[in-house]
């Protein structure tokens, strides 16, 4: 740990007996007294080594850091909702091209239509805010092969895109965003 010494205190090195030198002077100079009940007469002493930071110094770094954060942190959440929609795209993409694996492990074809207006539940979940809609039914048959079509699939930030399933697999093509 670094100290920091005093120099000259009125002509005199800061020590211990420094209030008995101050007061000395004072009496030799204009006749003032040292007392340890007046503490207006300390004397002012500057430090001769200075370390660490000034207040102007850690003021200016704070102000900076405000400001970096006010500019980060929005975005910050933005791309954290990026990401969450994204992973629910990806999630409702791969149910989709697992229907045909779901029809042939169940034992029962599946017809994709509009999932909001199906009377049979989804084999996969679907976000809320999500909707998926197909021009004319997809069917996948008991041996996993479907009819192939185009869904449309709109997300909760109201993003849609046209997508082909082809057939006989049904692999998800991207066609175009609207």
């Amino acid at each position: 740990m670094k100290t920091i010494g005093y120099s000259h205190c009125y002509g005199t090195s800061w020590s211990d007996n420094a209030p008995a030198r101050i007061s000395a002077w004072f009496s030799s100079n204009g006749g003032l007294t040292w007392s340890k009940k007046d503490r207006l007469l300390m004397p002012t002493c500057r430090p001769t080594d200075q370390s660490g930071f000034t207040l102007l110094e850690m003021l200016v770094v704070l102000a900076i850091a405000g400001m970096l954060a006010g500019v980060t942190l929005p975005n910050l959440s933005k791309m954290a909702d990026r990401a969450r929609l994204s992973t629910q795209r990806q999630s409702i993409l791969s149910g989709i091209e697992n229907l045909g694996y779901w029809a042939y492990s169940n034992g029962k074809p599946y017809t994709l239509t509009a999932l909001d207006q199906s009377s049979e539940k989804p084999p996969f979940s679907i976000p809320e805010g999500w909707r998926l809609k197909a021009e004319r039914p997809i069917t996948f048959a008991v041996n996993g092969v479907c009819s192939g079509g185009v869904i449309a699939l709109s997300g909760p930030d109201q993003a849609s895109e046209q997508l082909l399933l082809k057939a006989p697999l049904c692999r998800v093509e991207l066609l175009a965003d609207s």
